[in-house]
């Protein structure tokens, strides 16, 4: 009998824990937006694409998500390996509420999981397998940064019109990426008639044969040792074999340089070569013969993603986080733009998810990120420029020459001879002008004469500018204020290694951002930005010096202190000059950031707001505990005369402020203002019931 009532008890309990169920899994696919990732999760590589995908994921849900879905990450661990890589890729295409896929790291991964996004028709965005097989002959796939055709090409362009070098080494890895790049490079070598004289094949590290790994990584460094009028190195292997080599070589007085490929980008490798470098006492100075290619270089845009990186993870990114945050940013926007909805099945969504992504196509019909603009030509891939860099003691460093993407428009009849004189290279259709970097320092002297009403102050600073070739640096505009309050006084001027040094001392007004809330210890921000006044973007760049001295943020000028500074370069668009002068393109100009916050310190004038106000409280306190036969005509006149008192101070206030601001010692007087008001109408009102009473009682006795 107990046992039939259990039994039709939990059949109702049964249904409704399904019903539960049910309707959880359908909220779940109706309010969420849901990408697959798949990662090496037991590698740095894939702790990096993990930040970058997960700083922007943060950022999209908190201004809403797509649609007004949040996104949601489903994580899979491929372990680098083929097969694991096979099977998270089924897992995530049998989920019927996943979108599309971002990864893998590596191309043998990529290219195993490639035929799974194909055949089961999912779109997937990787951002860091660089093998030419990943994208082609799948029309699911798409890359986001260059191929190893676009980097070998783009590494012998910077061997022959920068480095000029006549004669090369060759050291790669025996995997896709290593042969992938080596057999690209040899005929190009050869066309540019750089010899190559020798090339060492390295079998990628197993954790079985370390002792063998080991001992070929020796080997090659003895070959090397042993040869002869070395031009240059080019390393193109994965970060840990590439530290090993360099720094049993770079310690030698030879003066070859040392050429990598992205894989000297990364965090592995510059957090590696620097820890290298410490542990056998190798000189910072020898770090400037490291030459590299990558994708993204931290500093050189987007002040906003490193700020935020920062504060989410206490370090730099590198350009697997950059690319990876792109990439998601990508997918989020592909989505935006296409059709999808909760409604239809998951293959239709695929699909018009895959459609939105191929419409970026072309430079006007591109997705502008962090890395530069992004469009994929009919093979998925990116064809765009990179950035050139070398180590100065030991910091990544921008070379003074890099290059810009032209639109179609852009090219003229003349391409063949601005690329004869090197003023611009074609790579795989894509045609890229070359564009000067200017690095620039600002170290502050004084601030004086700080004008609270005008909303500005008397700036004096040493400016510095590197740079190579022709440039005037008078044709700099200030921002923030007007021209002719700038001067400019030259300081001194050196030139070393064709790179010139120039310091000058500035001296003008400049507007700033005044925040009362703290009044009368009030804060400031001060903006010191300037730009080329007719070089655009295109033409020239500004760079953050991180090698020269910028202000001392606890200098201190009369009673104010730096409390902060931020330091960085963007870009600014200005479109009344286009019109002005009927521009058939934006005016896009590169533009130096200096914000200063600097903070009131006088800790006297605190004091005296604060005995001014306790001593009307005193008065106020008095008048309430004091009883006399005048008492409600005192207190009355007492809280008239507090009242007036207030109301001059407060219009001092209001007068030293300008803008009356509402700060926090005004909340004070606006609650004395109340207390007085309240005091005063509470005695009025008492005064007027005993004034009431005692005619009453008059009348009474009559």
């Amino acid at each position: 009998m107990e046992s039939a009532f259990f039994t039709k008890t939990a059949y109702p309990i049964r249904i409704l824990a399904q019903l539960l169920i049910f309707f959880a899994t359908s909220y779940t696919t109706v309010f969420a937006i849901d990408i697959g990732i798949i990662a090496p999760l037991n590698t740095e590589y894939g702790k990096a694409m993990i930040s970058g995908i997960d700083l922007y994921k943060d950022q999209i849900n908190q201004d809403g998500g797509i649609f007004g879905e949040k996104v949601v990450l489903w994580i899979k661990n491929d372990h680098n390996q083929k097969r694991d890589a096979v099977i998270a890729a089924k897992e995530l295409v049998d989920n019927q509420n996943i979108l599309m896929v971002l990864g893998h790291y590596f191309s043998s991964t990529s290219i195993a999981a490639g035929a799974i996004y194909k055949k089961f028709e999912i779109p997937a965005i990787t951002a860091s397998a660089t093998s030419t097989q990943v994208t082609h002959h799948n029309d699911w796939y798409f890359n986001i940064v260059a191929n190893n055709r676009y980097l070998a090409n783009y590494l012998l362009n910077y061997l022959h019109n920068h480095l000029h070098l006549k004669n090369i080494l060759i050291v790669y890895s025996s995997d896709e990426y290593g042969n992938n790049i080596t057999e690209i490079l040899e005929p190009g070598l050869n066309a540019l008639s750089i010899q190559l004289t020798k090339k060492f094949e390295l079998t990628p590290f197993r954790n079985e044969i370390h002792d063998q790994f080991e001992h070929r990584i020796q080997q090659i460094i003895n070959d090397i040792k042993k040869t002869n009028d070395i031009g240059g190195i080019i390393i193109s292997t994965h970060a840990p074999s590439a530290i090993k080599i360099i720094t049993a070589l770079i310690s030698n007085d030879e003066s070859y340089p040392f050429i990598g490929l992205d894989s000297f980008g990364t965090k592995i490798f510059l957090e590696g070569i620097t820890d290298a470098f410490h542990q056998n006492n190798i000189p910072k100075a020898c770090s400037k013969r490291i030459h590299f290619i990558c994708h993204y270089l931290h500093g050189t845009s987007s002040p906003e993603f490193m700020s935020s990186f920062y504060q989410k993870y206490h370090s730099k990114p590198d350009w697997i986080s950059a690319a990876y945050y792109d990439a998601m940013h990508m997918a989020c926007e592909a989505i935006k733009r296409s059709d999808y909805s909760g409604s239809n099945c998951i293959r239709t969504n695929r699909r018009r998810i895959r459609q939105s992504l191929v419409q970026f196509y072309n430079y006007r019909h591109s997705f502008n990120g962090i890395t530069g603009r992004i469009f994929f030509n009919r093979y998925g891939e990116t064809c765009r420029p990179l950035k050139i860099a070398y180590l100065d003691h030991l910091i990544p460093t921008v070379e003074f020459n890099q290059y810009h993407l032209l639109d179609s428009y852009e090219i003229n009849h003349d391409i063949i001879e601005q690329i004869l004189s090197e003023k611009m290279i074609a790579i795989d259709q894509t045609v890229m002008k070359k564009k000067q970097m200017i690095y620039a320092s600002l170290e502050m002297q004084s601030i004086d004469d700080i004008n609270i009403i005008d909303r500005n102050s008397l700036c004096t600073f040493k400016l510095t500018l590197r740079y190579k070739n022709d440039f005037d640096p008078f044709a700099i505009q200030f921002s923030d204020t007007q021209e002719r309050d700038v001067k400019q006084e030259k300081l001194v001027e050196t030139t070393f290694n064709s790179i010139i040094t120039r310091q000058c001392y500035v001296k003008g007004r400049f507007t700033m951002q005044s925040d009362f809330i703290d009044y009368p210890l009030e804060t400031h921000r001060l903006w010191i930005r300037f730009q080329h006044k007719h070089l655009t973007t295109d033409m020239l760049q500004f760079v953050v010096d991180n090698n020269q001295f910028t202000t001392n943020p606890h200098l201190t000028w009369d009673q104010y202190q730096v409390v902060n500074q931020e330091v960085y370069t963007d870009e600014i668009n200005n479109n009344m000059k286009a019109n002005a002068i009927k521009s058939t393109k934006q005016l896009i100009y590169s533009r130096f950031n200096m914000l200063l916050t600097i903070k009131k310190q006088n800790k006297k004038a605190p004091v005296y707001h604060a005995l001014f106000l306790l001593s009307i409280c005193g008065v106020l306190l008095y008048v309430l505990m004091t009883k006399t036969n005048l008492y409600y005509y005192t207190v009355m006149v007492l809280c008239s005369g507090l009242l007036g008192v207030l109301v001059i101070y407060h219009h001092y206030i209001i007068y030293d402020l300008y803008d009356k601001p509402l700060t926090h010692l005004e909340y004070w007087i606006f609650l004395i203002f109340l207390v007085c008001s309240i005091v005063f109408w509470k005695n009025v009102w008492s005064a007027r019931g005993v004034e009431g009473h005692s005619r009453q009682a008059k009348a009474n006795s009559l």
